[in-house]
């Protein structure tokens, strides 16, 4: 039972930390291009061909949207919106689980994921901890519509001046 509520815990949290990123453009494609090549890596490192098989076509798509999202003095063309990142989120998140990324020792393969998904975990926090500090939402339906930027990926493009650079300052801290 705890086993089934953690995993459902991560998979819905790792999903909700997709959408949260996709507020901005660019950074829920490029976060699954990341977490994707990692997990793709690590699987066929540890024998998980389901695994790495899997993580494959979902860099691949991924893939498919960095090049309109990263045009040259041009705005973003195509970006994966709403169910573009939800599907990203669900899909790595449950990749991430269906793994087994250390023999027996399940804090080792609990601790690579966090260390993968460190940065959309950490924005998640920190924006929903500042939300309550602020008294920004008051209850479970304020919490659901509320829409500010106060995410980490907006605090870096006012930083850097653009998004794209604060979006690529965060695919490095990544």
């Amino acid at each position: 039972m705890y086993q089934l509520f953690s995993h459902l815990l991560w998979v819905v949290g790792i999903t909700d930390a997709f959408n949260f990123i996709a507020g901005m453009d660019g950074p829920a494609a490029g976060f699954g291009v990341i977490c994707s090549l990692f997990l793709c890596v690590m699987a066929f490192q540890r024998d998980h061909a389901f695994v790495g098989w899997y993580a494959v076509p979902m860099l691949g798509s991924c893939l498919g949207f960095v090049p309109y999202n990263f045009r040259k003095h041009e705005p973003v063309t195509i970006f994966p919106g709403d169910a573009g990142s939800t599907f990203i989120g669900f899909t790595i998140a449950y990749l991430a689980i269906k793994g087994e990324w250390s023999k027996g020792d399940h804090i080792v393969s609990f601790s690579a994921l966090v260390l993968i998904f460190s940065v959309l975990i950490f924005d998640m926090f920190r924006s929903a901890i500042r939300r309550i500090y602020t008294r920004g939402v008051r209850s479970f339906h304020s919490w659901i519509a509320y829409v500010r930027n106060d995410h980490t990926y907006h605090r870096m493009a006012e930083l850097f001046g653009s998004q794209k650079k604060g979006a690529i300052f965060i695919y490095a801290m990544t």
